[in-house]
């Protein structure tokens, strides 16, 4: 980065501490825009001179010193996208679901697009300040005229100041004036679309979940035009792809940006198989759980969806290990562009017309076939288990102690406390927490409220007691105490593998743990841990469990309690010998290590093959790279 630039956004950082956000935009808008038409000679175009007129008498914020030098430190490109992110309050991101596209991340989106003869009708359907659309643009100007260009791309959003940065940066960036009305300030989810159609369509949809979508968009619930997918528990942007296949042309293109999370949600099942049923997926790429900066938080997927009748194999490439650390995301990406077989696996695959989308390479083709064969051998797991969450307390500070409880509060059941990170370190116990359970059964004594008191303020506002569905003084989510008090095993909620961990002390867990209880069944939790914990069980988890950031998966019981377990007394014939030696105790170490790998192979009657893959696996496993 240039010194320059790096002044720019210096100075920009101390402008938006001030206050008036937004008219201090408009204002840094129009001093930049005049001093770039004065700069570079050029003609001042209508949109500039009327912000020009608006903004006239305003401030822009800057002394007389840092107008004087104003120009020197103008980046050579994409000022007013670099002047509008700068000017995006964090509280609106999060309330409007805004991530800007990085420029890195667009051109790889884009990296395979090779325009046709003609010039094709473009929208960005959610343009923010323009990423998606200044690359698209960048790679017509090498094939087609200016004004072809000017009259056929479109740009719509629905924040009037990104509209003003894409429109500043394509003139001032590329020359380019888009025709009158393809730039459009819309609602395009609840306003009329005007009947257009377009053959490519880039999209970054808004990321709303389902809860605050509903206050900002009440009436999408009961809109038909999206009640294929925008279901119980679903993210806004699902809207988006119904949206865009209205707007696309037989033969169109829809390149898309978003999170993987659909791929394997519960929830998105009709979104998949809307996909399935309207495009052909194209191209995937898989990011895997591999952050990007611009993006915290959401784990990337980038999609090259054709309206089409035609289902062919899709073009995956995906990321091999989701923990690159000491590589930068712009070589991360450069590795994509160039196929670099390092760091992606490239291959071909059908994706399922219903089911979950995974994206496990050739390579792992055996082992597919073998948990095939587990899963028509074995039964599932909630055959054997039941599974329940931990306690929610929506205040720790008040039923969370550490040196000891009060006199006040003594009749309660007071019980060990275990985080999920306790179960992850290994340190279960060495924290010495203790919850006090007060549940919405309990009367409350003066004394006992008073002990309570000081953290009063803060209990009465959680949502529970607003609804009146519990007394300020209970446990938020209490779940039923004789469930903890049972032998159980219990596992955290995101995990990078099996922590499968067994608690005969009756302690109690918060709801970032889950807990499971062997009912009517001949199968201890000694032995059934002992066996989720094998690198077996690690890989094969690995292979149903949800993704999620670097090499972290998700544990939830859907998944956890879909696994396949062997008949007990098979089982137990090959592993007597084990158990007679060590004990219950001792078996799960004795079970964790290759013996239990083998015993699981021999249980499941996998054949050479199918073992030599899973080896393979286990080895893979070992070695921290996982499916």
């Amino acid at each position: 980065m240039k010194s320059g630039t790096r002044l720019f956004e210096k100075l920009l950082k101390k402008l938006v501490q001030e206050e008036d956000r937004q008219g201090r935009f408009f204002s840094l808008t129009a001093l930049a825009g005049e001093t770039l038409c004065r700069e570079k000679g050029l003609e001042t175009p209508s949109f500039l001179k009327k912000l020009i007129l608006e903004t006239k008498g305003s401030e822009s914020g800057l002394t007389a010193k840092e107008r004087a030098s104003f120009p020197s430190l103008l980046p050579q490109k994409y000022v007013f996208s670099t002047i509008r992110e700068a000017f995006l309050e964090n509280a609106e991101k999060k309330e409007n679901g805004r991530f800007f596209t990085d420029r890195d991340l667009a051109e790889a989106l884009l990296r395979n697009y090779q325009p046709g003869r003609s010039c094709p009708q473009v929208l960005d359907l959610c343009c923010g300040s323009g990423s998606l659309v200044m690359c698209l643009v960048e790679k017509l100007l090498a094939h087609f005229e200016k004004r072809e260009i000017e009259e056929k791309v479109h740009a719509w959003d629905l924040d009037e100041m990104s509209l003003l940065a894409l429109e500043m940066d394509l003139y001032f960036t590329h020359g380019l004036q888009l025709k009158e009305g393809n730039v459009k300030k819309i609602n395009v989810l609840t306003q009329d679309l005007g009947g257009e159609s377009f053959d490519l369509i880039l999209l970054n949809p808004p990321y709303i979940g389902s809860r605050e979508s509903v206050k900002l968009h009440p009436c999408l619930k009961g809109d038909s035009r999206f009640r294929a997918v925008y279901k119980r528990k679903s993210d806004i942007s699902y809207c988006f792809y119904p949206l865009a296949a209205s707007l696309l042309r037989p033969e169109g293109t829809l390149y898309l940006l978003t999170s993987r999370y659909f791929m394997e949600a519960e929830g998105a099942e009709g979104l998949r198989e809307f996909i399935s049923g309207t495009f052909q997926v194209d191209e995937m790429t898989d990011l895997y759980g591999q952050r990007v900066a611009s993006w915290p938080g959401v784990d990337l997927v980038l999609l090259t969806l054709k309206k089409t009748g035609k289902r062919n194999p899709t073009a995956i490439s995906r990321i091999k290990n989701p923990d690159t650390r000491g590589i930068r995301e712009k070589q991360l990406l450069e590795s994509l562009k160039e196929r670099d077989a390092r760091l992606f696996y490239f291959y071909e695959s059908r994706l399922p017309a219903k089911g979950k989308w995974r994206t496990s390479p050739p390579e792992f083709s055996p082992y597919l076939r073998a948990q095939e064969k587990i899963l028509e051998e074995g039964g599932a797991l909630f055959q054997t288990a039941d599974s329940f969450q931990g306690i929610i307390t929506g205040c720790d500070e008040a039923f969370i102690r550490k040196d000891g409880v009060e006199d006040a509060l003594a009749r309660f059941p007071v019980r060990d406390w275990v985080k999920s990170r306790e179960i992850l370190h290994e340190t279960v116990g060495v924290s010495q927490k203790k919850i006090i359970y007060i549940s919405k059964n309990d009367i409350l004594t003066s004394e006992e409220e008073l002990a309570l008191a000081p953290y009063k303020e803060k209990l009465v506002k959680r949502r529970e007691v607003r609804n009146g569905r519990i007394p300020w003084w209970a446990l938020q989510w209490e779940r039923e105490i004789e469930k903890f008090n049972e032998t159980k095993i219990i596992w955290p909620y995101k995990a990078e593998r099996n922590a499968f961990f067994v608690d005969d002390e009756g302690r109690c867990f918060s709801a970032d743990v889950y807990g499971m209880r062997v009912h009517d069944s001949p199968w201890n939790v000694w032995t059934l841990a002992a066996l989720l914990n094998t690198p077996f069980y690690d890989c094969l988890f690995k292979l149903a469990g949800k993704k999620l950031g670097g090499r972290l998966y998700e544990y939830y019981p859907h998944s956890v309690m879909n696994l396949p377990v062997p008949e007990f007394y098979a089982f137990h014939e090959k592993v007597r010998k084990v158990l007679e030696k060590g004990g219950q105790k001792r078996s799960e170490a004795l079970l964790a290590h290759a013996k239990g790998n083998r015993l699981c192979d021999k249980i499941y009657k996998l054949n050479a093959g199918e073992q030599k893959a899973l080896t393979a696996l286990y080895d893979c496993v070992l070695r921290e790279i996982y499916l």
